[in-house]
């Protein structure tokens, strides 16, 4: 385990270096009078409210990693959950999106004595729940998207979740392809019993509940979007924003870039405009939704020496 958050750690430069990359290459071309015309003349008080909606999102996100353990009978108290969920994201501000905070929530769920399969089956079902919320809400956002969607651009986004869904899908069954024997057995045997096991504990009422929670934190962060776009003088309504912010947070959370950094930004330049936001705009949304993201893991600091991560790890 500590082979493993060292080589996360060793990958930092190459991300931040990415996401700086991404992020420059996307505000290139952009006219800075006009960026900063435009954020002088956002409402402060919308933004607040922004800032606001996404404050309830990491107590959910406890929650759900709280219930998605429960599905698997690992009994923790709600306050690890929370304390855990905080530092993990404090650290994922640092670290590569996604495997970042998964790997501080490993680490601190090894420091509570969970064997390693219970830690990396907890991780799993909370990160198919956040993932399947994400899916369904980008499908559940597009018949209110296509009528302002230019017309062909719902295509790649189906196109694009259809083939998330296969690819999930088929990993979801390895365990039960026809594999040679030999394949069974070591490091893949262990990862297909594992397979196997996530599998059986999706089915528990836990599972149910952890994905309502995802729903719900990604809700807030839709409507956390939706009130930047107003403080920005774009009237759009939340069920159009929909597949658009949800689309956008699925993919900040690909493993390559310093915390979702760029990507994110990208995505939401990309869907915003779509929607006739100018991409000065759609980048300020964007921005000002990861900043506030980030204010409210900063009680996570407080918590991540307390619970020694590093020496743990």
């Amino acid at each position: 385990m500590r082979n493993r958050v060292r080589r996360i750690l060793l990958g930092w430069p190459l991300h931040a270096a990415l996401s700086l990359a991404l992020i420059f290459w996307l505000v290139s071309d952009l006219d800075w009078t006009t960026v900063k015309r435009t954020l002088l003349a956002a409402d402060r008080l919308l933004v607040a409210a922004a800032f606001a909606a996404l404050g309830p999102i990491p107590l959910l996100a406890a929650e759900r990693w709280r219930h998605a353990s429960a599905a698997l009978g690992i009994e923790l108290s709600r306050r690890f959950f929370v304390r855990a969920t905080y530092a993990a994201l404090f650290a994922g501000q640092f670290l590569p999106a996604g495997v970042g905070p998964d790997a501080v929530r490993f680490t601190l769920l090894w420091r509570q004595r969970v064997a390693l399969g219970g830690a990396i089956q907890s991780i799993a079902i909370d990160r198919i729940c956040g993932v399947g919320a994400l899916l369904v809400l980008v499908y559940a956002g597009l018949p209110f998207a296509m009528d302002l969607l230019p017309a062909g651009s719902t295509l790649p986004i189906a196109a694009a979740s259809a083939l998330l869904i296969v690819g999930f899908g088929t990993l979801w069954l390895l365990d039960r392809w026809p594999l040679p024997a030999a394949w069974r057995r070591g490091r893949l045997g262990r990862i297909l019993s594992l397979i196997s096991e996530v599998r059986a504990a999706i089915v528990s009422p836990h599972t149910a509940i952890a994905l309502a929670f995802a729903v719900s934190l990604h809700l807030l962060a839709i409507l956390a979007v939706t009130v930047l776009a107003r403080a920005f003088g774009y009237e759009l309504r939340f069920r159009e924003l929909v597949t658009v912010t949800a689309a956008a947070i699925l993919v900040s959370m690909l493993p390559i870039s310093f915390n979702g950094w760029g990507l994110r930004e990208g995505a939401m330049m990309l869907g915003l405009s779509l929607l006739a936001v100018p991409r000065d705009v759609a980048l300020m949304i964007s921005l000002l939704y990861g900043v506030g993201s980030a204010l409210w893991s900063l009680p996570g600091s407080l918590l991540w020496r307390r619970l020694a991560i590093a020496r743990g790890a």
